[in-house]
């Protein structure tokens, strides 16, 4: 996929638009004096691509210009990326408009409405570069989170910024920030297709394959434990059956096969059956029962009472009515006398006078008829003590039918408790029973459990030769090999010093190596600046020779900002306004020998590599002149229009 950047828009607060349109695969030359907005387009460009911190120098373009935006060229289509400047002093701003088409014209800023943000710029243009998932796993002994190589990691090979390009310690951008030499290292292998595209799916399948060989290892020694402990734990089991009456063979005289056939035999015990009361409320109805038939009994033995009470007094009184007959009776042997005032038997004269003896025969008569009437009532009496007494006895007995019942329903209550009880128990036995065959049988199976985590190792070591990790030392050793002769060979081109030694790029320190006879020297201890500059410039070209020929995802162009500023003392170099008279002839033939470098590297991989370099010099040279952008930003021109200032 070949990314290149076709323009840079800016919009002004008036909706105004500054388009600096660049040369597809060409070299791009941006030249102009100090201060016109040349270093300015390294950040724009970075922050287009997804970037949310927000790195344009304070000054005229923050203050001018609303909206920044680039037009890539993707192969046969084009991609129009626009944000907007942050808020009020804010330094990030995500928000994004993004367009995709065959042909994008730049719209107005009216039409610009947000519609994506940086998450979603960077993951389309990674999708539209071809980089698939990955993941970069740091060694178990480091603490660093995984990492997923995305086109934000190719900006380290995009950009070289004016502090950066000829920096003794820095090699890449932004790598002396906090934890990007990390990432460089851990993300460039990706780049170089060290490692495979399909990595990710190979690792997930590989974590999966691990997950379910730790599962089956698990059960092989649980099935080892079971199996070193399978005839203890049977005879224990057995012996429990034994308790609760469930078996009656001796243990001592089976062997391991013969009690867990008892115990395969057990398993088909099923639970007492318990037939629960058909009236659940039976109990409390014979309890009230029997409160009714205990107040019944007792009135009726109060009526008995009262009863018996009266029939004594009855008798008491025929009795001494009885006797009073008796008495009177006797009046009957003598005739009736007037002579109340003399005896009857003597005639001696009474001091009372005695009554009548007609009055006499009436007290009889009188207590002859009470009698009577007493006599008439005695059989009623009689028949209703009888009939309380019948009704007593009924009640006493349907009392003792309703104690005998509770008595019977408590006694089954019981019963039913107690079956309860066993049912629970017998059942927790046979459950660990039938856990314990369950697993003696899969202990049976043994030899399939084995042949599956033989498997299981078998795919997982074809899944990891696959993934290749034993040799991806070895690859990138070559990789950075290769990159290291194209490296060796524009040292030459570019005369740098101990160019006569092969160069190589140190992905661990992240640095350039000048192998010589005596020893390795590191970029920093080359001296000058020319050297620090030429290390930086070789080092990219043989990368991105390498990204094109592999076709690696990553963007296809690169931009540089001053690199000539190591000819030149630094304040002679901001003052100039684009010449190179100042130079001698051997720094200007080294900045025309830089140019002419960077020149043949595009025409050479023409249409598939574009580099912009912005400058302050201006050479006297027909290749330079027609690779000029537009004129020499200086007498009022520069990215930022003189009218937008006015």
């Amino acid at each position: 996929m070949n990314m290149q950047i076709k323009e840079i828009i800016l919009y002004n607060y008036n909706g105004e638009m500054r388009i600096l349109p660049l040369r597809l695969g060409k070299l791009n030359i941006i030249t102009g004096k100090s201060r016109t907005g040349k270093s300015a387009i390294i950040e724009i460009v970075d922050y287009c691509l997804g970037r949310s911190e927000f790195n344009v120098p304070d000054g005229v373009i923050r203050k001018t210009v609303r909206w920044y935006a680039i037009k890539l060229k993707v192969d046969n289509s084009e991609v129009f990326i626009a944000k907007p400047a942050p808020q009020s002093n804010r330094n990030s701003q995500s928000q994004a408009y993004i367009q995709i088409g065959e042909i994008v014209a730049v719209p107005e800023m009216s039409e610009l409405i947000l519609n994506s943000n940086d998450d979603g710029v960077r993951n389309y243009l990674s999708r539209l570069l071809g980089i698939s998932p990955n993941m970069f796993d740091p060694p178990q002994d480091q603490t660093r989170n995984s990492l997923a190589a995305t086109i934000a990691h190719t900006t380290f090979y995009l950009f070289q910024k004016q502090n950066t390009v000829a920096n003794e310690g820095t090699l890449f951008h932004r790598q002396s920030e906090e934890y990007m030499s990390q990432t460089i290292k851990d993300t460039l292998p990706y780049f170089l297709g060290v490692v495979k595209d399909n990595e990710l799916f190979l690792k997930e399948k590989i974590r999966d394959k691990k997950r379910e060989l730790r599962t089956f290892n698990k059960k092989m020694q649980e099935v080892d434990l079971l199996v070193g402990e399978g005839f203890t734990r049977a005879v224990g089991l057995l012996q429990e059956a034994k308790n609760l009456g469930l078996s009656n063979v001796n243990i001592e005289k089976l062997s391991y096969s013969e009690v867990l056939s008892v115990l395969n035999k057990l398993l088909e015990w099923a639970p007492i059956q318990i037939k629960e009361p058909d009236d659940k409320d039976e109990l409390d109805n014979l309890f009230q029962r029997r409160k009714e038939l205990i107040k019944q009994t007792r009135l009726i033995n109060d009526k008995l009472r009262e009863v018996n009470k009266l029939q004594d007094e009855l008798h008491g009184f025929t009795n001494e009515m009885g006797e009073q007959r008796v008495r009177l009776e006797s009046i009957g042997l003598y005739d009736e006398c007037d002579d109340n005032d003399h005896c009857p038997l003597c005639a001696s004269k009474l001091n009372v006078s005695i009554p009548s003896i007609q009055a006499m025969q009436q007290s009889l008569g009188n207590l002859n008829d009470s009698l009577m009437n007493v006599n008439k009532e005695q059989p009623y009496l009689i028949a209703h003590t009888n009939v309380l007494r019948e009704d007593l006895h009924n009640t006493r007995q349907s009392l003792a039918e309703v104690n005998y019942t509770i008595e019977t329903l408590n006694a089954e209550s019981e019963i039913l408790s107690k079956t309860y009880d066993y049912n629970s128990k017998v059942a927790r036995v046979i459950g660990r029973i039938s856990l314990f065959i369950e697993n003696v049988t899969e202990t049976k199976q043994d030899q399939e459990l084995l042949q599956r985590i033989q498997e299981l190792e078998y795919e997982i070591e074809l899944l990891q030769k696959q993934l290749k990790i034993d040799e991806r030392e070895d690859n990138l050793a070559s990789i950075l090999n290769l990159i290291g002769k194209d490296m060796s060979k524009w040292s030459e081109e570019l005369v740098l010093e101990h160019s006569e030694y092969p160069f190589r790029l140190d992905l661990k320190k992240l640095t350039v190596i000048a192998d010589t006879d005596e020893r390795p020297i590191p970029m920093h201890r080359m001296g000058s600046g020319e050297n620090y500059l030429g290390c930086h410039i070789i080092t990219l070209l043989a990368l991105h020779k390498f990204f094109i020929m592999k076709k690696r995802p990553v963007p296809n162009f690169l931009i540089i900002d001053q690199p000539t500023q190591v000819y030149f003392p630094a304040e002679r170099y901001k003052a100039m306004e684009g010449n190179t008279y100042e130079l001698d002839d051997a720094d200007r033939i080294a900045v025309k020998r830089l140019f002419d470098t960077l020149m043949d590297f595009c025409e050479k991989f023409s249409p598939n590599m574009q580099i912009i370099v912005t400058e302050h010099a201006n050479l006297d040279d027909k290749r330079f002149a027609q690779a000029l952008v537009e004129e020499p930003w200086r007498n009022g021109k520069a990215l930022i229009p003189h009218e937008w200032l006015s």
